[in-house]
């Protein structure tokens, strides 16, 4: 039977804790049997996925939509087509999606909190909102300016954005030292946080931690012409 991708590869058992393998499978429900204790552990006992009363198949039938970006709704209606006969109620489907959304976001949110990059790694900041300004009257509330810390890994598609209450030297040097390796090599703009820019030559506020650091004027250069592959163009397109 091919895998099923809800289906875990192994368990710890709930009673004694043996790492388990799948071990019986009976109309659709996956259990994991224990041979020291004999005792039986579900597929997703202990997970976000433990109050799954569906069978494991229509529930990968909804991951499947949700992950070809389909609506509650669209999945609703496909689920419904007679060669599919996975007729569910609506508030299912929403409760699973639900479900699934919530566990792209803790995904998301543990690799923005605990990735680490080396090699070369490209950083800037950016306004996520820019306040509008506005006196009108049945205007009921207005969104405040917004940064966005965010760090790069060149040559990859690995990213880190975050938002930053201030994006003063104590902030964003803490995220730096967080998320980029030592002897890393770092680029950015010259912002006053990465570079000292009342010395001449400018000097980097990097290189004090072991970063080898290239920074570029954007007031002058988005690219260095002196070297081409000084410059933040990589991250600013995230």
């Amino acid at each position: 039977m091919e895998s099923l991708t809800l289906l875990p590869q192994y368990k710890t058992c709930s009673f004694c804790q043996n790492l388990l393998f799948l071990s019986n499978i009976l109309n659709d429900t996956m259990d994991f049997i224990c041979d020291s204790c004999h005792k039986v552990t579900k597929w997703n006992e202990h997970t976000i996925l433990g109050s799954v009363k569906i069978p494991i198949s229509t529930a990968e039938k909804l991951l499947q939509l949700f992950l070809d970006n389909k609506t509650a709704c669209e999945a609703d209606k496909i689920l419904k087509y007679s060669f599919v006969n996975e007729g569910i109620n609506i508030k299912t489907v929403y409760r699973y999606f639900e479900i699934f959304n919530i566990i792209v976001f803790d995904y998301v949110n543990s690799k923005m909190t605990s990735t680490m990059f080396d090699g070369e790694v490209e950083i800037d900041e950016t306004y996520l909102i820019k306040e509008k300004k506005s006196h009108a009257p049945h205007l009921s509330y207005k969104n405040s300016s917004q940064w966005i810390f965010g760090l790069r890994k060149r040559g990859t598609s690995h990213f880190i954005i975050t938002p930053v209450e201030e994006r003063d030297r104590g902030t964003l040097e803490a995220l730096i030292l967080k998320h980029i390796k030592i002897c890393s090599r770092v680029y950015s703009d010259c912002y006053s946080v990465y570079v000292n820019n009342r010395t001449t030559p400018k000097k980097s506020h990097l290189i004090k931690y072991g970063y080898t650091h290239y920074f570029v004027n954007h007031k002058v250069e988005f690219v260095s012409a002196v070297l081409s592959t000084i410059h933040t163009n990589t991250i600013g397109r995230k």
